[in-house]
């Protein structure tokens, strides 16, 4: 396995951790804002990040104007996963949909910032060992 995808699951795994405390917090300290769904919306975020990643450190051995088309792919393939899981969700619990809302936001922004951080830096190691 790739040296650089291990570090990226132990990251991944650690933001991951933050989130479940956070769930775990919310449950023992204000119950009515936890939602049964927490868990399962970082665990959705961490394997979607780990699968995306895992593509996208492949790629980076391609030409830029492959890579390019790799990453616009698979950020449109994201986008339309969690679309069709934020819309599945609120089918059946519209009235959480303020909490569940709040949460998905947070892991969305938390995922996105770190999995482009990270593969900014790959692609900057990468440049440089040419």
């Amino acid at each position: 396995m790739n040296p650089k995808f291990k570090n990226f699951i132990k990251r991944t795994a650690v933001l991951s951790s933050g989130f479940f405390a956070i769930a775990t917090a919310t449950f023992f300290l204000k119950n009515e804002w936890f939602l049964f769904v927490y868990p399962i919306v970082t665990v959705f975020f961490a394997a979607i990040t780990l699968t995306v990643h895992y593509f996208l450190l492949r790629s980076i051995d391609l030409r830029l104007a492959k890579f390019s088309t790799n990453f616009m792919l698979t950020t449109g393939l994201k986008l339309i996963i969690y679309l069709i899981f934020i819309v599945i969700y609120l089918l059946f619990y519209k009235h959480n949909a303020l909490l569940f809302t709040i949460f998905f936001l947070l892991h969305y922004m938390s995922f996105t910032f770190f999995e482009i951080a990270t593969i900014l830096n790959d692609i900057k190691n990468q440049i440089k060992q040419k």
